[in-house]
């Protein structure tokens, strides 16, 4: 009876992650107009985004983070970028999407469609356990480290690509907060989570 109730209460709170964060997972991004080399976009559905652009050796050129509520509308001037391809990455607590910037003579286009989008892993807790789910297929194995406070490595598994959730009971180990650093995709998370 206890271990039925136990995988009740998993289920639930399994339940209740995907349902608190699935608002958060659709975000959107809509070319609103190319001109010359300025281009113009909307993000729908997200409060907060990060945006980044990257050159195809995947340096670092530009980024901020932009709030709002509803819709962020965004005017980029390339002009000072010479022709080849870039990539615009828009991060939300819950997903990061790229999308592709060609630079070409004196014109600049953005990819309607994403050319990569990753979602974020959910880490929710309930008591002296945490369940790390990561939303939808993933196409790549991936790599769960658990840290204690002092940077001690508790976990260490690959998982086969695919559907994952991890549960980890932590109610034998004496540490006040644990930090979860998952990886897929080109991709590594890092939350830190206090008991």
């Amino acid at each position: 009876m206890k271990n039925f109730a136990k995988i009740g209460l998993a289920l639930a709170m399994l339940l209740t992650t995907f349902g608190v964060s699935a608002g958060e997972y659709d975000f959107s991004l809509k070319v609103t107009n190319e001109t010359g080399k300025t281009v113009s976009f909307s993000v729908v559905d997200a409060e907060t985004v990060t945006f980044s652009i990257y050159n195809s050796k995947e340096e670092l050129i530009f980024n901020e983070k932009v709030s709002g509520s509803n819709a962020i509308n965004r005017t980029y001037d390339l002009t000072a970028f010479p022709e080849g391809i870039y990539y615009l990455e828009a991060e939300t607590a819950a997903k990061v999407a790229r999308y592709e910037i060609s630079v070409v003579k004196e014109t600049a286009s953005i990819s309607e469609k994403a050319v990569e989008e990753t979602y974020k892993p959910v880490i929710s807790k309930s008591g002296d356990t945490f369940i790390v789910t990561v939303p939808g297929k993933v196409n790549t194995p991936v790599n769960i480290t658990l840290y204690d406070e002092n940077s001690g490595e508790l976990y260490n598994q690959n998982l086969k690509d695919g559907k994952v959730a991890k549960k980890f009971n932590t109610s034998k180990i004496f540490s006040k907060e644990f930090t979860f650093v998952v990886s897929y995709n080109n991709k590594m998370f890092t939350e830190t989570i206090s008991k």
